[in-house]
């Protein structure tokens, strides 16, 4: 099941979630009958958010995501100051990216 606007989960994605509290996708699952669970890193510093339906979040920004990092079209400060969130952040996403495309669970240069 994609996000609320209709598009499939991906790590890094910026999403909202129905209280318009943003956050950025650390993880993505796809259970048995299809359904698309994600896991959010909020802004605001709060605990990372258990699988939750990707459904009941929206898409709010995926211009520039941890793969423009790995093909070095952009520098992690940048993405930082893009998504509004701190290196931290950016460096976690990067780094669940590139394990999971290092598992063979998602391809590092989509």
């Amino acid at each position: 099941m994609p996000y609320a606007n209709g598009e499939t989960p991906v790590p890094g994605d910026y999403v909202k979630n129905e209280l318009e509290q943003p956050g950025t996708v650390t993880r993505v699952s796809v259970v048995s009958n299809g359904d698309e669970f994600v896991t959010i890193r909020w802004d605001d510093g709060g605990l990372d958010s258990p699988l939750t339906r990707a459904k009941d979040f929206t898409l709010i920004s995926r211009g520039a995501s941890p793969g423009c990092y790995a093909n070095e079209e952009t520098s992690l400060r940048a993405l930082a100051k893009r998504f509004g969130t701190s290196l931290g952040t950016v460096q976690g996403c990067v780094g669940i990216r590139q394990s999971a495309a290092s598992e063979g669970h998602y391809p590092l240069n989509s």
